[in-house]
């Protein structure tokens, strides 16, 4: 498996813009979103992930940084393996969010249909 220095960065720049967008969708017009726990925590998860895809794509469009193909190579295999934790996150946080809403709707009495 041979990567280039291109490849990694657009790689990189792609996974970073997935969890973009998935916060975005998550959180929509609104700033403030109150969540529930694990999809909080699930949150500062996809956080930290972000940010190490935002670095390797920083780092890697850089060609004033060393790097060898092996290295680079190494850090493909790093964020595939990043990709997979990061669904799983994102997975468990639309589950929780599903959860919490389900209960929240459980909760409310529902509004008998007028009878004619």
């Amino acid at each position: 498996m041979s990567v280039t220095r291109e490849g990694l960065a657009a790689i990189a720049l792609i996974r970073r813009q997935k969890l973009d967008g998935f916060i975005e969708g998550l959180f929509g017009k609104d700033e403030i979103v109150d969540l529930p726990e694990r999809a909080h925590s699930g949150l500062e998860r996809l956080a930290q992930m972000r940010a190490l895809f935002a670095a390797v794509a920083e780092f890697t469009a850089d060609e004033s940084k060393p790097g060898s193909i092996k290295d680079m190579e190494i850090t493909l295999r790093h964020m595939r393996e990043m990709t997979k934790n990061a669904e799983h996150e994102m997975h468990a946080i639309v589950l929780a969010c599903k959860l919490a809403r389900k209960q929240m709707l459980a909760g409310v009495p529902a509004n008998k249909p007028t009878t004619h």
